[in-house]
């Protein structure tokens, strides 16, 4: 029967009862309201009413941002989400699978239309009608003015510089709400609109991403305004500190029942943990110890069942936290690894009557797991949805064809949470050049179509170093530049996908070497939740899958002296570091464009080329600055010393000496391309047996092109004077094959 006239029948019948006050009921959908009054000759009367749907507001919409209820549910109201964005609009044809259509990559400076405005281009990156929200905004460069038109304004309601949106000192986008991660600028803050939203920059040549939710037509949304946001700024600075440390953002009810469980799993045995009631785990905890942790973390495997259905979490333990391969230490909010090396979730994953958690040691060594399971109330209702966790591998493959990797294809209602994605990459060459493809309820286009794989994870220009966010990382990146293992995770909150029919969401493999000798392996855990019923196109995962790809060894010079193994004892200005992907390597001056950029870059994917891939780098000097290194030496006597460098149009000419002596020449290393030096004549010095100094001084210049230069010690060889020898391996060129 309908339920709309169930609800009157079912009101009738209440108020027939002797009761003496007021009372309401509900329906399920929130939209029927039924109320019973006591009337003032003791009559009683039955009112059915339809509720007031929710009205959105930047103050709920902020709410929503640590909000991990409200993802395991059913969106109230529905909306759908999707991104505008500056990829190649020559991909129109996902059948067309060639580089001048599907995989084109001209993804820089794409806009929906040139506009004129008092006299100047404004070129469009939204145009939007609502009721809706913009939910994430992601830029690479950042130059120019942003306008955001409302409702249909000729004048923009927030004009102004790009960079402000994103670089977390404004006022209202403080960070981490905003953030720079490694060169990307990410903008998390809402801003909602009632009918309709534009967007536009003031200049051309932009790389960017403007994530939105669009509501149901009825939906009621109060427009932003910058007023608004200003007498809400305590609460905009309280969800920014919750931001600041995401391992602390739970959902956990106020009673809850904790579960701690130690167990050692020997090979090929299996650990379960039952768990009864109508509840949800809110808090999963979980530490390995091992003695080889990294083939501990992906060779054990974690099983979770809800109910009666099959398994929804089927990962490599490692993966299903978001490490991998190894502990890798990054905080988001819903997962995780802590400084004590503990692995977490968050996620709320309910249950209407049980859940199971196996874990399986498919490993040749005894693993020791510790477990807590933290759990509390849930009451299912008709918008709960099932958590889903599942791992899918890609071993080998091929640099050409171009393909696009399928993360996800689940048919049925339910919410795309993001994922994590590891790469095994046996060269410095960037391997995700490719764009991420969201085709939400059987769409022939995707209604999300990325610029390149570093953008969808925040950051930008195939940046090697590591960071960590409460929406996204890169929790491992081993270098030089993109070589070796890495891992990014994001993770959607605002920006979740819902989905009422089916979601498909593909990750375009891309790398910069296009010989198909080269071949690479990837890894991804996808999260999501679902309805019952829902279907997804994961397999069992074989347990051959479960390796880490070996990778080249590193290169050693015999016999020479590494430069970041030599000790800095002073440095007059500028920084010094052994490796370009430290914390101290100056971003911000990446991002505000004092530094080009394309340079810094090749200098450091010809780490290859160096003796175990790192070198000594000195940079933010200026001419007459002074760094001085020590060395050490078993033997006294005269020697001729060599050094390996990098040159470049961003390096300087410098003056050295050891020991106090100066070099025959100054070493010049400015030149119009990045190549290595190779081997360059210091000429001759008296080593001292035990300690030596290195002086390196930047020299003054009439006319110097910059005001700070680079320097990069790869190595100095140091061989006795007409012995004849020198190092016995020189490390090959490569050429850097830029976009």
């Amino acid at each position: 029967m309908n339920k709309y006239i169930l609800y009157p029948l079912y009101l009738l019948l209440i108020v027939t009862q002797s009761f003496s006050q007021s009372f309401e009921i509900k329906s399920p959908d929130e939209n029927i309201k039924l109320t019973a009054k006591m009337g003032a000759g003791g009559g009683r009367t039955a009112i059915i009413s339809k509720c007031e749907k929710k009205t959105i507001s930047f103050l709920s919409l902020l709410g929503e941002m640590t909000d991990l209820i409200v993802l395991a549910e059913v969106p109230s109201p529905k909306y759908k989400c999707a991104q505008f964005s500056s990829y190649d609009r020559a991909s129109t044809n996902p059948d067309d699978k060639t580089e001048t259509n599907w995989f084109a990559n001209g993804d820089c400076g794409q806009y929906l239309r040139t506009e004129t405005r008092n006299g100047s281009n404004e070129f469009v990156m939204m145009d939007a009608d609502g009721p809706g929200a913009v939910v994430r905004i992601w830029m690479a460069n950042s130059a120019g003015i942003i306008r955001f038109y409302f409702d249909g304004a000729s004048e923009p309601a927030i004009e102004m510089p790009m960079m402000e949106i994103g670089d977390g000192k404004h006022e209202l986008f403080p960070a981490p709400i905003s953030d720079v991660n490694s060169i990307g600028k990410n903008c998390y803050l809402p801003i909602p609109y009632s009918k309709h939203c534009k967007v536009t920059s003031s200049l051309p040549g932009i790389y960017y991403h403007i994530n939105y939710r669009t509501y149901e037509a009825e939906t009621k949304v109060e427009t932003f305004t910058l007023s608004n946001a200003k007498k809400n700024i305590e609460a905009i600075n309280k969800v920014a500190q919750e931001l600041s440390k995401p391992e602390k953002i739970s959902a956990l009810p106020k009673t809850s029942t904790k579960k701690k469980i130690f167990k050692t799993i020997k090979p090929n045995k299996t650990l379960e943990i039952n768990l009864k009631g109508q509840n949800a785990i809110y808090e999963l905890y979980c530490k390995v110890d091992s003695d080889n942790l990294e083939e501990a973390l992906r060779s054990s495997f974690i099983k979770i069942y809800f109910d009666d259905q099959k398994p929804s979490v089927q990962a490599p333990v490692g993966d299903f936290f978001a490490t991998a391969p190894g502990l890798n230490h990054f905080k988001s909010i819903p997962l995780g690894v802590l400084d004590n090396d503990t692995m977490y979730s968050h996620f709320v994953m309910p249950f209407k009557e049980k859940a199971k958690i196996v874990v399986q040691n498919l490993s040749t060594n005894s693993i020791d797991f510790t477990f807590t399971i933290v759990t509390g109330n849930y009451k299912w209702n008709k918008r709960s949805q099932y958590f889903f966790a599942k791992w899918r591998s890609l071993y080998n493959n091929p640099t050409k064809p171009r393909i696009d990797w399928t993360l996800l294809d689940c048919k049925g209602e339910g919410t795309y949470l993001g994922n994590m994605y590891q790469v095994s990459n046996p060269l410095p060459n960037w391997w995700g050049e490719g764009d991420e493809k969201i085709f939400v309820d059987g769409e022939k286009f995707p209604s999300t179509f990325g610029t390149g794989t570093e953008d969808y994870y925040g950051y930008a220009f195939c940046w090697f170093g590591t960071f960590t966010h409460a929406y996204h990382n890169q929790a491992r990146a081993d270098g030089p530049c993109n070589f070796g293992h890495s891992c990014v995770s994001r993770f959607h909150f605002l920006d979740a996908i819902p989905f009422e029919k089916s979601i498909k969401f593909d990750m375009e493999l891309w790398h910069h070497i296009c010989n198909t000798n080269t071949k690479l392996s990837h890894v991804s855990t996808v999260y999501w939740y679902a309805r019952p019923g829902s279907k997804d196109d994961f397999s069992p995962v074989k347990r051959e899958e479960l390796i880490i790809p070996e990778l080249p060894p590193c290169k050693i010079v015999p016999g020479v002296i590494e430069g970041e193994k030599m000790k800095v004892i002073s440095v007059s200005g500028g920084v010094t570091s052994e490796k370009l992907l430290t914390d101290n390597f100056p971003n911000e001056r990446i991002v505000d464009l004092s530094l080009p950029l394309m340079p810094v870059l090749v200098a450091g994917f010809q780490g290859m080329e160096r003796s175990g891939f790192r070198a000594l780098w000195w940079f933010k000097n200026k001419p007459g600055d002074i760094t001085e290194l020590e060395f050490m030496s078993d033997k006294s006597g005269t020697n001729d010393v060599v050094i390996s460098s990098t040159r470049g149009p961003l390096f300087g000419n410098f003056n050295i000496s050891i020991n106090g002596q100066p070099a025959k020449e100054q070493l010049k290393l400015r030149y119009k391309h990045v190549l290595p030096t190779g081997e360059k004549t210091l000429g001759n010095f008296f080593i001292n047996k035990g300690k030596n100094t290195m002086k390196i001084e930047v020299a003054n210049e009439k006319s110097p092109p910059y005001t700070s230069y680079f320097f990069v010690l790869d190595y100095i060889n140091v061989t006795p004077v007409g012995s004849g020898t020198t190092s016995t391996t020189k490390l090959p060129v490569r050429h850097f094959d830029s976009k």
